[in-house]
């Protein structure tokens, strides 16, 4: 389980880290990642907060407290889109959002289906988003409980992983 993004380990940037059991093998890996601007300390961003993509300089947004954004949130289990538009590349998607071209320096690869699952949050999905996988190794149990959303979980059996259930509780 991962907060925000977990790409394959040949993935940018992933790469950077090297197989994650290497992390508990030593604290240096820490501390290279806990550094700010080493591509360790990237890829954990990564891990922790989600892929996420630089927006064209007069496309900022409002987050929903209303601070000015200029990142997005991408969907990071897809193959970047080649006609990226904001709408195309945003995860949730937000009708609020201009559906204008842009580039950024922003990679990820594709999390193919025989990645194993990922549960993930951080990425606060509308309240009544339905309750299913996003794919069926893709699974997010972010519905905005710290916005009125309900508490959610996703148990599933590792003989069949890709085989779950959601159990939410209402606030």
């Amino acid at each position: 389980m991962v907060l925000a993004a977990f790409p394959p380990d040949d993935a940018p940037p992933q790469r950077q880290l090297g197989p994650l059991r290497q992390l508990a093998a030593s604290t240096q890996p820490l501390v290279t990642a806990s550094t700010e601007g080493t591509p360790e300390y990237r890829a954990v961003e990564t891990l922790l907060k989600g892929v996420e993509a630089r927006l064209p300089s007069k496309v900022p947004f409002f987050d929903k407290d209303g601070n000015p954004r200029h990142q997005i949130r991408v969907h990071w289990w897809l193959k970047p889109d080649a006609e990226r538009t904001v709408v195309n590349t945003v995860f949730p998607p937000d009708p609020t959002l201009p559906n204008t071209r842009f580039t950024t320096s922003s990679q990820w690869e594709p999390y193919e289906l025989t990645e194993p699952p990922v549960i993930f949050g951080h990425y606060w999905l509308p309240k009544d988003w339905p309750a299913a996988p996003i794919m069926p190794n893709v699974i997010c149990v972010d519905y905005s409980a710290g916005k009125g959303g309900p508490l959610v979980a996703y148990s599933f059996d590792p003989e069949r992983a890709r085989e779950g259930e959601f159990t939410s509780v209402g606030f």
